[in-house]
């Protein structure tokens, strides 16, 4: 197979004198691994969207662009090699905007195409004059506005008010060593965080109420002191810790823990797992973070939630959101769980089976929950078959399974999946199980409503519905 790699002049346009990068680059890679280097070549901080622009084509990053990614070709999926020499030959040009709002737009021209006699494993910078503008700068013509007027004393007013600018700018200056050493270290990293299964990046967050609302301001002595005692809470601050302190790195495969991390840190929760199953006096030794239900939901939740970034083959750290969880008061921190539980988890992702035909809507699905606990007295014992019951009430078909099937038990399984372990684990409901494993039939399951349940989900409901 050949090595065939590109050279690539990339200029931005409307600025004088030119700001230009010459880059090699493999053919093999897509359009979405060209905008990462034009980001590194340039300085910019990829905060914005950005249009590939090929003939009439145009490409975008289709996770970005949501419900209007219909509209265009995944940038992801557009292979350099299939564009090139088809569509663009050398000599020919295509363009790259990024910030729509700025208008940053790059001219970008197919020098040539070889065949190279090693393969180009990475992208190179092998020219360029002068540094990019600075991310949010406000677009090509303010820029130019201020090489301009940063060369003509007499307009010093309009340089001075520009305080944001840093001191160290030096809009002449370019560094290629520390471009190139740059992509050379966070590239295939930023590679391994584009193609994890995990959450990778902080993506949605509030400044003001994270870790703040009503019920945290007024929450009773006795409910502090509930969400200080919760043992899913105080085993979130260990893993959260556990991570700070130790370089735990994802496994090439899934990204789960590795094997001597999650015995070291699981023997510091509050109910350590058992790790090694003794059966019939044969010991069955812990292969995997799958063989542990506890540490599973918590990792994910954590991942979820955004408090803890990693993935496949990537390093495990707290997200600035982490940092921060570690620094409220318990409450705050079980507030923090609560509220991410309704606002940003799937409820139905921690059902491990498809066997239903049907399912209601995940948004009614949770009012009806939260409409039905409500309704339920305080540290009175409920059976689960009467929250069946009551869904069945409010929803007829709320869920539906196969005929052939007993609704009634699966249904159990759904609820205890969905609902009830993790509500349980989050201190809004507690629970009595006794599972005789003869029969399905025979299990009995009851729960409670607690009061700090009761307490902070009527406050959920007052603030978003």
């Amino acid at each position: 197979m050949e090595n065939n790699v590109l050279y690539l002049k990339i200029s931005l346009d409307f600025i004088k004198p030119e700001i230009y990068r010459r880059i090699m680059f493999p053919a093999r890679m897509t359009l979405l691994d060209l905008h990462h280097i034009i980001q590194y070549c340039f300085g910019w901080e990829d905060q914005h969207l950005f249009i590939f622009t090929i003939k009439d084509m145009a490409f975008v990053n289709s996770s970005d662009w949501e419900e209007d990614a219909y509209r265009y070709q995944d940038a992801g999926a557009s292979v350099l090699a299939d564009l090139i020499p088809k569509h663009v030959g050398a000599g020919d040009k295509f363009s790259y905007e990024y910030d729509l709002g700025d208008g940053w737009r790059h001219t970008i021209l197919v020098e040539k195409l070889a065949t190279d006699e090693e393969d180009l494993l990475m992208p190179v910078c092998v020219d360029g004059k002068r540094a990019g503008p600075l991310e949010d700068f406000g677009g090509p013509f303010m820029y130019q506005m201020y090489l301009e007027n940063r060369q003509s004393p007499q307009n010093s007013d309009f340089i001075n008010d520009m305080v944001w600018i840093p001191e160290d700018f030096d809009p002449e200056r370019i560094d290629i060593g520390k471009i190139n050493k740059k992509i050379s270290r966070d590239y295939p990293i930023h590679t391994l965080e584009h193609e994890s299964s995990w959450v990778t990046e902080v993506s949605y967050y509030s400044l003001f109420d994270e870790f703040s609302s009503d019920w945290t301001k007024n929450a009773t002595n006795d409910e502090k002191k509930f969400a200080e005692a919760l043992p899913f809470r105080r085993d979130m601050v260990t893993m959260l810790n556990y991570l700070q302190n130790h370089r735990v790195k994802g496994t090439k495969a899934t990204g789960n823990f590795p094997l001597k991390h999650i015995r070291a840190l699981t023997a510091q929760f509050v109910n350590p797992p058992v790790l090694d199953e003794d059966l019939g006096g044969r010991i069955y030794k812990l292969r995997t973070e799958d063989d542990v239900p506890d540490l599973v939901f918590i990792h994910n939740f954590a991942n979820f939630t955004q408090l803890i970034l990693g993935g496949e083959d990537l390093e495990w750290h707290l997200s600035f959101l982490g940092e921060n969880f570690l620094n409220q008061a318990p409450h705050e921190q079980a507030w923090y769980m609560v509220k991410s539980w309704f606002e940003r988890l799937n409820w139905f992702y921690w059902y491990p089976w498809a066997d239903y035909e049907d399912l209601i809507g995940h948004n009614e699905f949770e009012g009806l929950i939260v409409d039905i606990l409500l309704s339920y007295p305080t540290q009175e014992e409920i059976n689960i078959k009467q929250l069946i019951k009551d869904l069945d009430k409010k929803s007829p078909n709320w869920i539906r399974f196969p005929r052939r099937e007993d609704p009634s038990v699966l249904k159990k399984y759904f609820l205890i999946n969905v609902v009830l372990d993790p509500m349980n684990k989050l201190g809004i409901i507690q629970m009595e199980r006794e599972d005789v494993p003869i029969s399905p039939k025979y299990f009995v399951f009851d729960f409670k409503v607690t009061d700090f349940g009761q307490s902070i989900i009527q406050q959920f409901n007052r603030k978003h519905r």
